[in-house]
């Protein structure tokens, strides 16, 4: 049963816890405009700056120029107040001459005026000693009530600080706190209630005791932030005090809103004693906003050394080395994971290697096996593309074969007619010679054989069988003969004959290319066939070489 118990309690806790965060998380979400315009201003924190030191500036240049007493005790105050939270020990210079003023005129009103100014410059500093000693020196009952309200107000201010500093003293600390709650009270009696400083003091008391009264309180703080200037100190003031109001009522989005809202007053103010900055830092750390808390901590830092306000740079110390410390732990982390990943990375790039291996060795397989394929199908091509060849060479050779058997069938047998008809004739021939010899005409033997007209018609008989075979072997002879010489040396002859140039050169594309061959075979001297293939190589404009390779590929086709 208990163990049960311890483990529901457990549950509870987490679930909470869960529950708290993921409000805290909304709330950062709900507010990031605000967190976004407040980084805007840090960044151009300067700006204010240089404004805040024209404006004292020019009020130094109006003390200088003032003689009277209380003009220049109400310039001394006015650089006083704008010092008094932003450069201590220049407001404390101001506040003393003040004092040295009053003093001097025995205005014993401004003189306490200036001693509390004193008493502020120490305490916010954390020179509580001191200011406990400036702020005991005072006798309240001598004092006018707006002096008194703010005297009780400023103690109130110096208990809280020396309740922090008691921390380590149950009894002191016990002490304090009393006299935080009479002072408090003091104040509610002494301030009017136009007066922030009542409408505060209601917020001190009655912020821990939850009722009408406390959302009253809040209601007229709501009243009054519209009335004043976003970039005022007392806007800042207002709006850090509904902070604390809406941080009872557990609020999140509220405390926050209005916590921002102060810190956008304290930089609009250069204001360098600030809470709300310091506030919304611890609030960034405890819930996982490292870079945002340690830049707002950073900047309460700096202006806090500046100020040197002692209190505030405790507490910033103490956050800063907190967000040191976690951004250690976050690096180690970090660090942790990032060698985790390493690893992981690292074993699946292995992995991822050892697979692009394998993948590699398949398609390096796959590519040659590919290729092979290839080769062989070019292969096929080729050997179905030669074969395809060799079956039309083959087509086209029968067709030639049976062309030439065809040719050669026509031309033997008109060579046997044509040797036939010479034998013929030589036989008539040598008849005619016996009978003119058994008859004893010798006379007329002589005449027969000394005559050439027989001889003549024999050749041209023999020139006309010759130009019908060639014109029928290559019917465009003459034509592509032409072909190779120039325009104005093209060769004219009769349809059907051929002249002694063409006869020549139609021999040589027939194979016989020896000049007495050719002579010995169309009856002709050597020199008629040296002389018609000079002019003939004359009348082209080819080489002998390329005329030759020319005259050999006629009618190839």
């Amino acid at each position: 049963m208990k163990k049960h118990c311890c483990l529901n309690l457990l549950f509870l806790l987490l679930f909470c816890t869960g529950c708290k965060r993921y409000v805290s998380n909304n709330a950062i979400k709900a507010n990031e405009p605000l967190f976004v315009q407040l980084d805007s201003l840090i960044d151009n924190s300067g700006e204010f700056v240089r404004q805040k030191e024209e404006r004292i500036e020019a009020l130094k240049q109006s003390l200088k120029q003032s003689a009277e007493f209380e003009r220049r005790y109400e310039l001394c105050q006015a650089i006083y107040l704008e010092y008094r939270v932003y450069d201590a020990d220049s407001a404390m210079k101001y506040t003393t001459q003040s004092l040295e003023l009053a003093r001097r005129h025995h205005d014993k009103e401004r003189e306490t005026e200036s001693l509390l100014g004193i008493g502020f410059i120490y305490t916010a500093n954390g020179l509580l000693t001191q200011a406990s000693s400036v702020m005991h020196s005072l006798r309240s009952s001598e004092m006018s009530r707006h002096l008194r309200s703010r005297y009780y107000g400023q103690m109130r201010t110096l208990c809280s600080r020396l309740q922090l500093y008691s921390l380590g003293d149950n009894a002191l600390h016990k002490q304090y706190g009393e006299f935080y709650a009479l002072y408090s009270d003091s104040v509610l009696q002494t301030a009017t209630p136009d007066e922030p400083r009542y409408l505060y003091s209601r917020v001190w008391k009655y912020q821990d005791v939850p009722g009408e009264e406390r959302v009253a309180i809040r209601n007229e703080l709501e009243k009054e932030k519209g009335r004043l200037l976003p970039n005022s100190r007392n806007y800042s003031i207002l709006t850090y005090n509904l902070a604390l109001l809406y941080e009872k009522e557990g609020n999140h989005v509220k405390w926050l809103e209005n916590m921002i809202y102060s810190g956008i007053a304290d930089v609009y103010a250069v204001n360098r004693d600030v809470g709300s900055l310091n506030a919304l830092a611890s609030y960034l750390y405890e819930h996982g906003q490292l870079d945002r808390a340690y830049r707002y901590s950073t900047y309460c830092t700096d202006i806090g050394m500046v100020f040197k306000s002692r209190v505030r740079l405790l507490h910033q110390q103490e956050l800063q080395g907190k967000i040191h410390q976690s951004y250690i732990e976050r690096d180690r982390v970090q660090q942790k994971q990032l060698r985790l990943f390493l690893v992981s990375i690292s074993l699946l790039a292995a992995v991822l290697l050892i697979v692009l291996f394998f993948l590699w060795r398949q398609t390096q397989r796959r590519r040659k096996a590919l290729v092979e394929l290839h080769t062989a199908n070019d292969r096929l091509k080729n050997l179905n593309s030669e074969l395809q060849k060799l079956n039309s060479e083959q087509q086209k050779l029968n067709s030639v074969l049976r062309d030439t058997n065809y040719i050669k069938e026509e031309y033997i047998g008109q060579v046997f007619k044509l040797c036939s008809s010479y034998i013929c004739r030589m036989e008539e021939y040598r008849k005619k010679l016996n009978r003119k010899l058994k008859a004893g005409q010798l006379e007329d033997l002589k005449k027969l054989i000394s005559s050439t007209p027989a001889a003549s018609d024999e050749m041209k008989d023999f020139y006309e069988k010759f130009d019908s075979i060639v014109l029928n072997l290559y019917p465009d002879f003459v034509e592509h003969f032409n072909a190779l010489l120039r325009p104005e040396e093209h060769t004219e002859v009769r349809a059907g004959r051929l002249n002694t140039e063409l006869r020549i050169h139609a021999l040589i594309r027939m194979g016989v290319t020896d000049s007495e061959k050719i002579a010995e075979f169309l009856h002709c001297s050597l020199q008629t066939v040296y002389n018609n293939r000079s002019i003939t190589l004359n009348k082209s404009s080819l080489s002998k070489d390329e005329f030759l390779r020319a005259l050999k590929e006629i009618c190839r086709k």
